[in-house]
């Protein structure tokens, strides 16, 4: 029979049809085992869908046949129609026919509603998906927060641990400042010490010139320049002794190598007397360089003025004086000792003079007794020199 028979068909159908199913997901299973949580979940939650409505569309399947099964089969054999079977065949086929109907609306209507629920666990699957999602950037976001954490807690570990090699190498440097500092107050106190004990030699020195100073304050014509620890600058006036002789002060220099024992510098080239050391009284020394420059007044005198009005060179240890009348002419005079009360002045020699031998005894003065200023006009004057 042509309804009995359809059975097995479509019960090997669905049959192949759920083995290929199988074995397709059981291929497709080994790659996606090794596939991420986030790709493998939707793809089980779907499978279990569609096996879920295969299986109720088995079931329907199942209640269909076992409906066939129930009916009579002799009923639906050929047989000729008869006028006493046609009507209730026939009643019988709409029979069928309303149920199968009814039982066709209902099944359309469960689809509609499974197709419902399929929406709604697409719609909670889609949600589940985007809730999948957000847990996986909270996720990733919770390890980022948690890996800046760390490497914040790391920076700040080493910064503590560099500003403690910071303070410990401060305080090494502070000890060592301290050493040094003890070492150089240790100096500076040495040196404080030496300060007062010259301090004390100092203030010995100057109460011994403080004395001496009493001393040259009671010589007349004498000067005091300046005053340091151990050397005085003084000038002694000759105008004091000898008013009416027009000559320089004399300046000397007294430097102190012990009590009592001092060093006399003149600072007048015209007088000739080198650096000397002299011990005793300051007084009676002071006073006899005085006469000594006094003694040699005149001629002092008239060197210091001539040494304005012509280029002149004194030699007093020589007692002789160059005159350069010019660039190349040099006149040599000597100045007798005692001048100019018991000697004169005597031409030595003319140098430079390139025309001819000069005759020094043709050359003098028309004074009978030249001075040294009447001799000095004499050369700058004469046509042979």
């Amino acid at each position: 029979m042509p309804g009995v028979s359809v059975s097995p068909r479509l019960l090997q159908r669905c049959e192949a049809a759920q083995r290929e199913l199988h074995c397709r997901a059981e291929r497709q299973e080994q790659p996606e085992s090794e596939l991420p949580a986030a790709v493998l979940l939707p793809y089980l939650i779907d499978s279990r869908q569609k096996h879920k409505l295969l299986g109720r569309q088995l079931l329907v399947l199942d209640c269909l046949l076992s409906l066939l099964e129930t009916l009579d089969p002799s009923a639906l054999e050929d047989s000729p129609p008869t006028p006493d079977t046609g009507s209730s065949v026939r009643a019988q086929w709409k029979a069928l026919k309303s149920q199968y109907e009814q039982e066709l609306a209902e099944v359309q209507v469960l689809l509609s509603l499974l197709q419902d629920r399929m929406v709604a666990v697409l719609n909670k699957k889609e949600a589940l998906g985007q809730l999948l999602l957000t847990l996986e950037h909270k996720k990733e976001e919770m390890k980022e927060k948690q890996r800046i954490k760390g490497e914040m807690a790391q920076h700040a570990q080493e910064s503590l641990s560099a500003r403690l090699q910071e303070l410990q190498g401060a305080v090494v440097r502070g000890q060592d400042s301290l050493r040094v500092s003890e070492q150089r107050v240790s100096q500076l106190q040495e040196q404080l010490d030496t300060a007062h004990q010259d301090l004390d030699t100092w203030t010995q020195r100057h109460s011994s010139l403080l004395q001496e100073l009493m001393q040259l304050q009671g010589l007349a014509g004498v000067r005091l320049l300046s005053m340091s620890e151990d050397e005085l600058s003084v000038e002694l006036s000759p105008a004091a002794l000898s008013p009416g002789l027009q000559l320089q002060p004399l300046r000397l220099s007294l430097r102190w190598a012990s009590p009592g024992h001092f060093t006399v510098e003149l600072r007048c080239a015209e007088l000739g007397l080198p650096e000397q050391a002299v011990t005793g009284d300051l007084r009676a020394a002071l006073l006899d360089l005085l006469h000594l420059y006094l003694s040699q007044g005149c001629l002092l005198a008239e060197i210091q003025r001539l040494h304005s009005q012509f280029a002149i060179d004194w030699r007093p240890a020589e007692r002789k004086l160059l005159f350069l009348k010019t660039a190349s002419v040099v006149c040599s005079l000597e100045v007798g000792e005692g001048y100019p009360s018991k000697a004169g002045v005597q031409l030595l020699s003319v140098q430079g003079v390139s025309s001819q031998a000069v005759n020094i005894d043709a050359l003098r003065p028309p004074q009978q007794d030249p001075s040294l200023s009447e001799w000095l006009e004499y050369l700058s004057s004469c046509p042979d020199v």
